[in-house]
């Protein structure tokens, strides 16, 4: 940039807006500050380079003239860009000088992740996210509107919707079956780095016979195509949900992949091509809005469009990871029951829209170990993710949450593969949670549509040397609840232990508030907790 201008050690004003002056000088540290000739200006002391390195847009434009050479740089702060409006002669200028910062400087001046006027003639903008701030592009008209949809002409599909998005536009074509296929879609940034395509286009690491383009001016992605009528953008109203995102081919990810945020489904699309008699498949895992997915009937499950190309649309958290193996549709498979070292246990398989889940602790030197099937939302509460911890506020007891395999929350020497017997009635609402001392560690009042009986273990725990009680709500089979001898009933004891439980059989009959009766219904259930069930169990 300094030999551009051209200034070394030196300042000069700018070519086009002779109002602006601009310095560059390398002969000592914070040489700047004396440049232009500042004197109340507190040095501070340099901080360790700790912040993870991104990629931003650097150069020196005036009225949107690059004047310096510019292009990206690494970065280990935030993207930042400073805007000066100034006057001379009755002629108007702006010049925009597009830098990294410290992401204190950005904080300081309450931009991070925005745009802002400091005073009258004087703006700027931060950002922290890689090519985030560019001359056509920053964060105050972030996000980006995309065009997001699928054209396969062979099958007269052409369907698509605008959606706002948090990286680039972007396209994946090939011939898949005699068919030109075309994908749009919002892609993450480290998609397109993947793609080596920055307003530009590029074949696919180890399938070539897909081509991959980004973009990151609204809808640039059918900016080629006339054929496809531009749709009325649709408000923002879908609930935000966290979806897998990432590109693979042949199974191995070609670019960074994990979670992003969603104001949609989620969605992934499959391309099989051959080129030179080699085959390949190449998948896009994004988010798609849900008018798309409705348009193609993958509304919650995996379709094929044509020979060669196929997709999965879902809309609830992480419904769609290769990793995981979790796809619409297919049905996760978790053990619920009991097991008490060293060989005690009642419990049988069902199916689960959720993860697989299990609560342990240790009684009188015995483990004890329930199984469940719980929410996504109660794994999320409890930090577990495939993973194991100890239950916030009673260490005494451990969670773990999975959905990697079925019947991944059992370690123990038990025989897994006992069924249940087809559930052949109508379901229930039940309450789903969990509580420590009477206070809820997950969601409160969360239902969720049973096909069994509600269901509630209570494990009093003093292993620490500090008693609590942590109560589980959940919905079991009825043959677990019968194993267990709480069907329609409660028992004080499991095993001998100071486990207790209960068991009942009608809409949110066993509550944090709620004990059950041997049979009948119960008045303090509420509509709005039908209303809810009914939602979760419509979503299934």
């Amino acid at each position: 940039m300094g030999k551009s201008l051209p200034l070394h050690n030196s300042c000069a004003s700018l070519p086009g807006d002779r109002a602006v002056k601009g310095c560059c000088c390398d002969y000592k540290n914070s040489c700047n500050v004396e440049q232009a000739n500042i004197t109340n200006i507190n040095i501070p002391v340099p901080a360790p380079s700790n912040e993870f390195p991104i990629s931003c847009w650097t150069g020196i434009y005036v009225n949107g003239n690059a004047i310096t050479s510019a292009g990206f740089q690494s970065c280990y702060g935030e993207c930042a860009s400073v805007t000066l409006q100034t006057t001379m002669n009755n002629t108007q200028a702006n010049a925009t000088i597009y830098m990294c910062d410290p992401t204190s400087v950005c904080r300081g001046l309450n931009m991070s992740n925005t745009c802002a006027t400091v005073e009258t003639g004087l703006s700027g903008c931060c950002c922290n996210d890689d090519a985030c701030l560019t001359p056509t592009r920053s964060p105050a008209n972030n996000p980006l509107m995309c065009y997001v949809g699928l054209n396969a002409p062979n099958a007269g599909i052409n369907v698509g919707a605008i959606t706002p998005c948090m990286g680039m536009c972007s396209t994946l074509n090939g011939i898949v079956n005699g068919d030109n296929i075309t994908t749009f879609q919002c892609a993450s940034t480290s998609i397109c780095k993947s793609l080596a395509a920055y307003n530009g286009c590029n074949s696919l690491a180890g399938d070539r016979a897909v081509s991959g383009c980004c973009c990151d001016t609204p809808n640039c992605n059918i900016a080629s195509r006339p054929d496809i009528p531009l749709p009325t953008p649709s408000p923002v109203s879908e609930y935000p949900i966290s979806c897998w995102t990432g590109m693979y081919v042949d199974g191995n990810p070609i670019s960074n992949a994990g979670y992003t945020t969603c104001f949609g489904d989620c969605a992934s699309v499959t391309l099989n091509t051959t080129m030179n008699n080699q085959s390949h498949t190449a998948s896009l895992y994004m988010c798609d809005p849900t008018s798309v997915c409705r348009a193609l009937n993958m509304s919650n499950q995996c379709a094929t469009v044509e020979p060669g190309l196929g997709g999965c649309c879902c809309n609830t958290d992480a419904c769609l990871n290769p990793l995981t193996n979790t796809f619409p549709g297919t049905d996760l498979i978790c053990y619920v029951g009991i097991y008490h070292a060293p060989g005690y246990y009642v419990g049988s398989e069902m199916v689960c829209n959720g993860k697989c889940a299990s609560l342990q602790t240790t009684l009188a030197g015995n483990m004890l170990k329930s199984y469940h099937c719980a929410p996504t939302s109660v794994c999320k509460a409890l930090t577990v993710d495939n993973s194991c911890g100890p239950v916030y506020k009673d260490a005494d007891v451990t969670a773990c949450c999975c959905d990697y395999a079925n019947n991944c929350n059992v370690k123990e020497p038990i025989q897994t593969n006992t069924t249940a017997p087809a559930f052949t009635g109508t379901p229930i609402a039940c309450q789903s949670g969990i509580y420590v001392d009477g206070s809820a560690i997950t969601t409160d009042n969360t239902f969720v549509a049973c096909k069994g009986q509600c269901a509630k273990l209570s494990y009093a725990t003093n292993v620490t040397g500090v008693s609590h009680v942590l109560d589980i709500y959940a919905c079991d089979p009825v043959s677990v609840c019968a194993g267990l001898g709480m069907a329609d009933s409660c028992v004080s004891s499991i095993n001998g232990t100071s486990v207790s439980g209960c068991c009942c059989g009608y809409d949110g009959c066993i509550t944090p508030s709620v004990t059950p009766t041997p049979s009948g219904g119960s008045t303090s259930f509420t509509f709005i907790a039908f209303i809810a069930a009914v939602y979760t169990l419509l979503r299934q």
